[in-house]
């Protein structure tokens, strides 16, 4: 059976995330709600030709533009139905099936692959999240594709600098979705640097990535000094995101903005929470580092949001029963997989290399918004394909004598 499954390829995994995929959406007719309306009702309008604007036709600045952006194609095609948009779901699920797949093979060879490619396909709440509106469904794959392009064996002369566009381009394409993207570019000089080669060429291939992540995002920035007067190459609801985790009787996740800037235009309702909270974090040091500490439990204790979103179709079906037990399955393949992370990187802590400390890295990285500003139920989400893949590196590699190669990861000589 272990054979059978480390011998699998991408088709055959394809195909089973797959099958998964489209009995759910079969099963669940669900229709969005919260977030997930507003993205559809953005799409909408984008393939109506309004441009990214409300139900009111005010321009959005708040929200990011890219997942609806992604879905408008095929609803100008298709028509604007929730039910296209969980078919473009479904699309996303397979990128990132391959996506995930793509980086493992790079990173250990096809045994790995195949384990980490299987986890993504079969893992409850990604199959789940394809009746989502949710823009996690699109920055996983992007994020991943970028780390992927990342790891490609760099070739002698200037291709190097090639490589590092490419991450740039992926990178900005995936802030669009979701602002924190930005925060992977620092994995650009990490991978440069750690073969041993010269901080000149890490720090290089670093601005290279940065400056094109930039000019993609540069229309953005452009749009958004046209409609709101301010410059701005990611969407404008950062310091609404850092108030709500930290000011004074805060949770430490979403809570509903203050009435008293509510009549404020965006960017003066995002400086006003901004400098509160900044001033919160500078007048209370002890309470904000008890809010990371309070983040991290709130974030990665259950996994239900995908559940809990998908309510609407559940009851349509009459099936509202199966709530609960799909909640405990979605929870506790989320506990196994971290506690399989840790025993794992404990297991493998004498023979760490260069691919572990990327893909840690990654996970670190997309850790940072849920522990220093905000938390939530579903902010851990971006970081599942990535515990697959060090699942299926620590169990199926390290439990094995790895050649020094495969620790050293690919490209080790740019």
């Amino acid at each position: 059976m272990v054979d059978a499954i480390g011998g699998l390829r991408l088709p055959t995994l394809l195909t089973v995330a797959a099958v998964l995929r489209l009995c759910w959406l079969w099963f669940c007719p669900n229709q969005p709600t919260s977030d997930q309306g507003i993205y559809h009702q953005a799409a909408a309008a984008l393939a109506e030709g309004r441009g990214f604007v409300d139900e009111l036709g005010q321009p959005h600045g708040w929200w990011p533009v890219g997942y609806p952006a992604a879905l408008a194609p095929a609803y100008a095609w298709l028509g604007a139905s929730p039910r296209v948009g969980h078919a473009v779901n479904l699309g996303f699920g397979l990128w990132l099936v391959a996506a995930v797949y793509r980086l493992a093979q790079r990173l250990h060879g096809a045994r790995v692959a195949a384990w980490a490619g299987l986890g993504v396909a079969v893992s409850p709440t990604l199959v789940l999240m394809t009746t989502l509106h949710a823009s996690e469904n699109l920055f996983a794959p992007l994020s991943v594709t970028a780390v992927g392009w990342l790891v490609r064996t760099v070739p002698a002369g200037r291709a190097w600098l090639w490589h590092a566009a490419v991450v740039g381009v992926w990178l900005g394409l995936a802030a669009y979705v979701r602002a924190p993207a930005l925060l992977l570019l620092a994995l650009v000089p990490l991978w440069y640097w750690m073969p041993g080669r010269s901080l000149v060429r890490a720090g290089a291939a670093a601005a290279v990535a940065a400056a094109v992540a930039l000019a993609v995002l540069l229309p953005w920035g452009l749009r958004t000094q046209s409609h709101f007067g301010t410059f701005q190459v990611v969407s404008m609801n950062g310091s609404s995101n850092f108030w709500m985790g930290n000011h004074p009787g805060s949770e430490g996740g979403y809570c509903e903005l203050p009435s008293d800037v509510a009549g404020l235009s965006v960017p003066e309702r995002e400086r006003v929470l901004g400098q509160r909270a900044r001033e919160f974090v500078q007048q209370h040091p002890l309470a904000y580092l008890q809010l990371c500490v309070r983040r991290v439990g709130l974030t990665l204790r259950s996994d239900t949001a995908a559940v809990v979103w998908n309510e609407p179709g559940l009851s349509a079906r009459g099936a509202l029963a199966l709530v609960p037990p799909l909640k405990g399955l979605t929870s506790a393949v989320h506990w196994a997989l971290l506690l399989l992370v840790l025993a794992g990187g404990w297991r493998a802590r004498s023979v760490l290399g260069r691919a572990d400390v990327l893909v840690v890295a990654s996970l670190l990285l997309l850790a940072v918004p849920f522990v220093f500003v905000v938390g939530g139920n579903r902010y851990h989400l971006p970081l599942a394909p990535f515990l697959w893949l060090q699942v299926a590196t620590w169990w199926r590699v390290r439990g094995a004598a790895m050649p020094q190669a495969a620790a050293a990861g690919p490209g080790s000589e740019p």
